[in-house]
């Protein structure tokens, strides 16, 4: 939010600007957005949702940076974290350290950080009459009718049909790799929960952390040292597990 303030204090200002409302733990996202709110005419929030979450943290993971281990984990955070409680040099290349370890890491840090970063389960932010909030599952599936949403509460007029676009957005979705994140994720925790039977197709990192940081919820843990390649399998993941 310095950023943003900063922003403010300048003789200049943009008519559209974006900018992420919470960048730091300390801050919080209610007190933000309501700073935000009565600052501008008019904002737009997006939000992931529950058939988005894990997309939307993946996402975060392997697109905002060309690698997150050089450009986000060794420039932002204490790198010593993994060095103290992983068998890991602090002089191993990013692309030395064993999956497992990567993976085991993220679900400690990573799925409460996207929680805290997006003010997860706590709807109180997204009540400011100025603020208009799509959520990623309408950007993704329903495109035309959220666009159709968007030029009604800004009040604006489209310079050309949203069908021009249409066919931009169908290119792009179809390019967006685990689309079905979520599903997947949420039919592995089903049938840990429930002892059923189920096989899925390898997971990206995110997944597999994501997974191993659901059953941690359900005070289960995973015997992962040396685990770098993540089962596929109900039954194979469930022999992993134990109580701590």
């Amino acid at each position: 939010m310095n950023g943003w303030r900063g922003y403010l204090s300048q003789e200049k200002h943009l008519p559209i600007v974006r900018f992420h409302p919470k960048t730091t733990k300390d801050e919080h996202l209610g007190s933000n957005m309501a700073e935000i709110s009565q600052a501008v005419d008019k904002f737009i929030y997006l939000y992931p949702d529950e058939d988005t979450f894990i997309l939307g943290l993946h996402n975060q993971f392997t697109k905002v940076w060309s690698d997150w281990w050089d450009k986000s984990f060794r420039d932002e955070l204490d790198i010593s974290l993994i060095n103290k409680n992983w068998p890991v040099d602090r002089a191993t290349p990013s692309t030395q350290v064993p999956l497992w370890v990567k993976r085991e890491f993220l679900s400690y840090y990573m799925i409460p950080m996207w929680h805290a970063q997006i003010g997860w389960n706590d709807p109180s932010h997204l009540t400011h009459e100025n603020c208009h909030v799509i959520k990623v599952v309408d950007l993704l599936y329903d495109f035309e009718q959220t666009l159709i949403d968007l030029e009604r509460f800004l009040k604006i007029d489209f310079v050309k049909p949203v069908e021009h676009i249409l066919d931009i957005h169908k290119k792009m979705l179809s390019l967006q790799t685990h689309l079905d994140i979520d599903t997947t994720c949420k039919k592995i925790s089903d049938a840990m929960a429930t002892s059923t039977h189920y096989s899925w197709d390898p997971l990206p990192l995110v997944g597999e952390a994501w997974i191993q940081w659901y059953l941690r919820q359900m005070d289960f843990e995973i015997r992962c040292h040396g685990l770098d390649c993540f089962p596929c399998d109900s039954v194979k993941l469930r022999q992993l597990i134990y109580q701590p």
